[in-house]
């Protein structure tokens, strides 16, 4: 007796966990399907700053019977600008798995979401609590977590901002620049280049001054509501003709690699030529010869004159 109660002491341990595990209930697990193992990236769209994402959600029911759910989404920042919208509940059939979507989109606040900076990470949590049907008692609860960030979007922009440029050939102008980093993060100028039409001695110089400087985004209130200013010169040979010029501008975004292009007019007026060793004027008195015209001077005899005369001279020698 002594011997059976020994060995079925040293048993128990062993079969208890079998026994127990005959009985076990089977679980249901939450997870993700959206792969949320980096940060995920909610993509703007730059024009608009709209946003429609779907993240989904997996449950996995090993039981036989019916698991309630009650879903619960916190995001960690209260002043991120999307709205959420999931079922607060929802019923997984025994033996099933079922996809849950979770739909984010942009406030209407268009200034909120490009203010919001693309390198902040928000932790979006859902919570799944199980409710015992008829009760309302909590039976288990699982909690799953991702990182959201908005994607960083890059635009820029760029205008004179004087009016009626004029100039004269063979001069410069100094103009100014203003270029607007519209996007919703920090951006560059990698590259910059003019062509000007119908003018060939028409020049832009200084453009690669915008080059390589760090633009913060613009329009957004306070100091950032200003362009940046760069001042170029447009400069006009001295054989340039007089007509309307018409300059472009294009500038590459070091964010996105795309290129913006904006064009100006410039009225250029041409250099009268002057004629210095020409004179068209009339002689001066100054230039006309003098004639003596005085008293004691020798009478002038003209050709007619002298002709008679010698005529004269001619008959009378016949004569004799």
């Amino acid at each position: 007796m002594k011997v059976k109660l020994i060995v079925a002491l040293f048993l128990l341990p062993i079969l208890i966990p079998a026994i127990s595990a005959q009985f076990d209930v089977p679980e249901w697990e939450l997870g993700w399907d959206t792969n949320m193992e980096t940060t995920y990236e909610l993509q703007l769209d730059v024009d608009d700053w709209d946003l429609e994402e779907i993240l989904v959600l997996y449950v996995d029911n090993e039981r036989n019977n019916e698991v309630n759910l009650e879903l619960t989404i916190e995001l960690s920042d209260e002043d991120f600008p999307v709205e959420i919208d999931a079922p607060e509940s929802v019923s997984i059939s025994g033996g099933s798995n079922d996809s849950i979507e979770i739909s984010i989109t942009s406030i209407s606040d268009e200034v909120k979401v490009r203010e919001y900076s693309p390198t902040k990470t928000v932790t979006i949590t859902v919570t799944a609590d199980e409710v015992v049907a008829g009760s309302g008692q909590s039976r288990s609860t699982q909690e799953i977590e991702g990182d959201l960030r908005f994607s960083k979007e890059h635009k820029l922009d760029h205008e004179i901002l004087e009016q009626n440029i004029e100039l004269n050939a063979g001069t410069y102008i100094e103009v100014t620049l203003l270029v607007h980093n519209f996007g919703n993060h920090q951006d560059a100028i990698k590259d910059s280049s003019h062509t000007v039409r119908m003018c060939p001695h028409l020049d832009v110089e200084q453009l690669d001054t915008t080059e390589d400087i760090v633009l913060k985004t613009t329009g957004q209130g306070g100091e950032l509501a200003n362009p940046h200013e760069f001042t170029i010169r447009v400069k006009a040979s001295s054989s340039a003709s007089s007509k309307t010029c018409e300059v472009s501008i294009t500038l590459a975004s070091e964010g996105s690699g795309e290129s913006y292009t904006n064009s100006f007019e410039v009225e250029v007026d041409a250099v009268e030529s002057d004629d210095d060793n020409q004179n068209d004027q009339s002689p001066t008195d100054e230039d006309e010869p003098v004639i003596s015209t005085e008293p004691n001077s020798t009478p002038f005899l003209g050709l007619v004159e002298i002709i008679t005369l010698l005529c004269i001279i001619g008959l009378s020698s016949r004569k004799r």
